[in-house]
């Protein structure tokens, strides 16, 4: 039997972890899974499609490069795949690996071969499958039951009763005779189900534990909740277990050695080894206000002029959680990077006022003494258009760069133009080009023709030396019948 071909392939780029999306409802399309025998039973490990991730295969001597990325066809939660060879590439996002480059290599070489893309992107390569979880301190796995398998996509953060904040499972199941993935979480003092069809959300479902919330769902009768969660499974329990090592609270930040235990659980391999790390936990003790900005006080541990990668921030974001703190940021962060977080025994208090400060605009996303790239440049843009006279090679020119990647509303609040203004620029982008000049008209130049010429004209059309009559075809204006030239323009 002949052995399967196995191409080189090399990692080019790891990529990055997007918590909301890898062990989000759609954990399942972020992750490779890969059958293994162990002792005779099936095995499935999770290996992540990371953002980013950069791999490259040669084909008849020709490299080809793909790459994933966020959002695809269908859907701007599920992940894409785009693949590039020298000046070539994909058209558009697609879907799978496997249509990303057999797309593109029978474009260039005019062949419809197919080829296996997560083969060709080295997820059957052990070395790179090592590299890439080697950040990971949770990898995804499955439990069995009867007729249904649940993903459990988080542990969270374990505490003295048991499962707490950050759980999270799900299993495929029919629902109103629909398939329906149920999503289910576990959140400081609620449990939720949260059910999709088709990728978008359909229903949800709130109670105070799993027990409670399935039995407003008035289906699957003959299980209980934890058993759905997967709260009572042994796997899941042992992670429980081994997870209260490394959990601490509040009142605990004064053991340094159980501290230092969850430091080199987390953080460890994934920050610089100078860092002063336990000075954090030791000001913010000593402080009167339980709340923090995240990203100013990490500042204040490192050299100036620090980049934090963002496994580096997630790391710090997983000790936080893992020594009793909460996120209480009120808006997300496409909005700012800007983090707060609370120590408070009563985090929904804390909570309640930072949203309640934001909402009325008292919290500014980026503080006054930070660098507001955002606003520089719609001054600086405003403050140019100011400076340029109307018209297609003044104002509209200008505005022609940036009208077709923003709603009229929001230019008009942010410029102060009228929406004649911006539709005669996004006119201009599309005739000559976002930002460029007006092209010059060209100069018509009439001359009369000279009688003599006029009537050297007439007997050449006229003479049968040099036309011949159309028999079927007429003139529609004039009704006369049609004249060829008797010969070939060459011969003339």
């Amino acid at each position: 039997m002949s052995k399967q071909w196995k191409p080189s392939v090399t990692l080019i780029a790891t990529g990055i972890i997007i918590p909301d999306l890898h062990f989000g409802p759609f954990l399942r399309n972020w992750w490779h899974v890969r059958s293994l025998q162990e002792n005779g039973m099936k095995v499935e490990q999770y290996y992540p499609f990371q953002i980013g991730m950069k791999t490259q295969v040669e084909l008849k001597n020709r490299p080809f490069i793909i790459r994933i990325v966020q959002g695809n066809k269908h859907n701007n939660l599920l992940l894409g795949f785009f693949c590039e060879s020298l000046s070539e590439s994909n058209e558009e996002v697609e879907n799978d690996p496997t249509s990303a480059i057999s797309n593109l290599y029978k474009r260039i070489f005019q062949t419809e071969t197919r080829f296996s893309g997560t083969l060709l992107m080295g997820m059957d390569d052990n070395d790179i499958l090592s590299e890439i979880v080697s950040d990971l301190s949770f990898i995804p796995f499955l439990i069995n039951m009867q007729k249904i398998n649940i993903t459990i996509h988080s542990i969270g953060a374990s505490t003295n009763k048991g499962v707490g904040s950050g759980f999270a499972s799900s299993f495929i199941y029919t629902r109103s005779k629909e398939r329906a993935l149920f999503f289910q979480t576990v959140n400081e003092n609620e449990s939720s189900i949260y059910i999709y069809k088709e990728n978008q959300l359909s229903e949800e479902f709130h109670g105070s534990d799993p027990n409670s919330v399935w039995k407003k769902m008035g289906m699957l009768k003959e299980w209980l909740g934890e058993t759905l969660f997967g709260l009572d499974n042994s796997n899941v329990k042992k992670k429980l277990e081994q997870l209260k090592k490394f959990v601490c609270f509040y009142n605990e930040w004064h053991d340094y050695s159980k501290m230092e235990q969850i430091f080199r659980y987390h953080l460890q391999k994934r920050t610089c080894s100078q860092v002063d790390w336990y000075l954090l936990f030791r000001e913010w003790k000593e402080n009167n206000c339980p709340i923090i900005e995240l990203h100013s006080q990490l500042a204040s541990l490192y050299p100036n002029g620090y980049i934090f990668s963002e496994r580096e921030m997630r790391a710090w974001r997983a000790i936080l959680r893992a020594t009793g703190c909460i996120n209480i940021t009120p808006f997300d962060k496409e909005e700012s990077e800007y983090e707060f977080w609370t120590q408070s025994s009563d985090p929904e208090s804390d909570k309640a006022m930072i949203n309640m400060l934001y909402q009325n605009g008292f919290l500014q996303t980026i503080p006054s003494n930070m660098f507001n790239a955002t606003e520089v440049f719609w001054e600086s843009f405003e403050h140019s258009l100011s400076l340029n006279k109307r018209g297609a090679n003044g104002k509209q020119r200008i505005l022609s760069i940036i009208a077709d990647k923003f709603l009229y509303k929001e230019l008009q609040t942010r410029l102060h133009v009228s929406s004649h203004t911006i539709h005669n620029a996004k006119i201009h982008g599309r005739i000559f080009g976002h930002g460029c000049p007006v092209a010059p008209k060209p100069l018509m130049r009439k001359k009369i023709m000279p009688q003599e010429h006029e009537d050297q004209f007439e007997w050449f059309m006229s003479s049968k030396e040099n036309v011949n009559l159309s028999s079927y075809k007429v003139d529609a204006k004039t009704g006369l019948p049609l004249k060829y030239l008797s010969d070939q323009k060459e011969a003339l």
